[in-house]
């Protein structure tokens, strides 16, 4: 079969597994709303603190209140698909802890696309909206024109930026065909998400490297933050940053969850 007929029946069964997780959850619509609403003011308090640090200070490494709220809409926004779409892939764990990683092997699906489907949590759809409020807030805080050529830009950081953090959370999942469980790994990808809600030149030269280089959060982030905004001399060719990390960071994440997947025995039930 040609690789673009192997690549289409594949998304036609993507959208049409994920569909069915949706509708399975929406068959339950007053406790899935409010679970999406709860998940976005938490997401919200978020600028409530920002808020009151704002208020004893002027400004966070040079970057004002709604500066800084652009970059942090813009590090939630970064989660909304992977949330709705690839969350499955962190089951990886728990499934080769218990055994049930095996059945995924004896079905006739490509075993990244049937882990990405296991699951949609419709938080996503939180993050989706509490990031755009984050972004339009501080646009017009900072009187940005929404001209057609920044709109294209903030639709290829979100979708660059979605590809990088499921590139990460599928290379942790991979690590779990040797370690087994190794959660403190995701926890830590979490605690270094956090450190990206703010500008990335108040931390010290260590933190930079990593969140440029090994986990490179934030290129969903500050980088795209700093071009849209003109910020800390960034250049505006920083731009294909977020796209590039993002399609390098999945082909390395695919080629190790592939490796790891070659190197699995079972550990049974």
């Amino acid at each position: 079969m040609p690789a673009w007929a192997i690549l289409s029946s594949g998304m036609r069964c993507f959208v049409r597994l994920q569909t069915m997780n949706v509708k399975s959850r929406a068959a339950y619509a007053i406790d899935t709303w409010m679970e999406v609403v709860l998940f976005a003011l938490a997401q919200g308090s978020g600028l409530a603190f920002l808020w009151v640090v704002f208020t004893k200070i002027h400004a966070v490494g040079g970057w004002t209140l709604a500066e800084v709220a652009f970059l942090y809409g813009l590090m939630i926004l970064s989660m909304a698909l992977y949330r709705l779409g690839f969350q499955g892939v962190r089951d990886t764990g728990m499934m080769i802890l218990d055994g049930t990683f095996d059945q995924v092997l004896t079905k006739p699906r490509n075993v990244m696309l049937l882990l990405s489907c296991r699951r949609a949590n419709v938080n996503g759809f939180g993050d989706l909206l509490m990031g755009l409020a984050f972004v339009l807030f501080a646009a017009a805080e900072l009187d940005y024109t929404w001209t057609p050529s920044r709109i294209f830009q903030l639709l290829l950081v979100v979708v660059s930026g979605n590809a990088i953090m499921t590139a990460v959370m599928m290379a942790q999942a991979a690590t779990c065909f040797w370690l087994v469980r190794f959660t403190v790994l995701h926890e830590l990808i979490l605690a270094l998400r956090h450190y990206c809600l703010y500008p990335l030149t108040i931390y010290g030269v260590v933190i930079r490297i990593l969140l440029s280089s090994l986990v490179p959060l934030a290129f969903c982030s500050y980088y795209p933050a700093a071009v849209m905004l003109a910020k800390d001399g960034v250049s505006p060719g920083w731009i294909m940053g977020p796209p590039i990390v993002g399609a390098v960071s999945l082909l390395l994440a695919i080629g190790l969850f592939r490796w790891g997947q070659g190197a699995y025995e079972s550990t049974g039930s």
